[in-house]
């Protein structure tokens, strides 16, 4: 619910009753009310989120739906490594702090396997070191969660250019 709310949503629930299943429906506002962005061009489409927190994913995961993207999320670093190779990301959204692999270990190995993939790290400290060490270990972006609409909206422009052949690591 906090994720939803940070995010300027709500998130309803409703049963009518044991055993009769539940309804959950979730709202996200359209950045400042404007039209959906258009369709990305070029070839960032598919998106992968690797997030341990569910929730968090799944937000996540409808917003970058809503940009007409193709998105797949996983909730751990396994996961995240046995479904690349068939989803065969564009841009990776991968939180550093996983249960199972160090994130920055998952980003490795995926840049191993295809060194075109834009990785996104993402974390929840504010830490400079920190986003010097990713950038250098081979992440092209450093962001903080949850990441806001305009800061998303950045990030697709920096992974549009870079995919076009500029290389623009950065923290966003």
């Amino acid at each position: 619910l906090r994720t939803v709310e940070l995010h300027g949503g709500e998130l309803h629930v409703a049963s009518e009753g044991r055993g009769r299943g539940t309804t959950v429906r979730m709202r996200l506002p359209r950045a400042g009310g404007r039209r959906p962005a258009p369709r990305p061009a070029g070839p960032a489409r598919r998106v992968l989120v690797v997030e341990d927190w569910a929730e968090l994913g799944a937000v996540f995961g409808e917003l970058l739906r809503g940009r007409g993207l193709d998105v797949h999320v996983a909730l751990d670093g396994q996961s995240a490594l046995a479904v690349a190779p068939r989803v065969r990301p564009d841009l990776v959204f991968l939180d550093l702090g996983l249960p199972d692999l160090p994130g920055s270990e998952v980003g490795r190995r995926l840049r191993a396997t295809d060194p075109g993939v834009v990785l996104v790290a993402l974390t929840g400290r504010n830490d400079e070191g920190e986003a010097r060490r990713c950038l250098s270990a081979g992440f092209d972006h450093y962001a903080l969660k949850p990441i806001g609409t305009e800061t998303l909206a950045e990030v697709l422009e920096l992974v549009e250019a870079r995919r076009g052949g500029a290389d623009r690591r950065r923290r966003v």
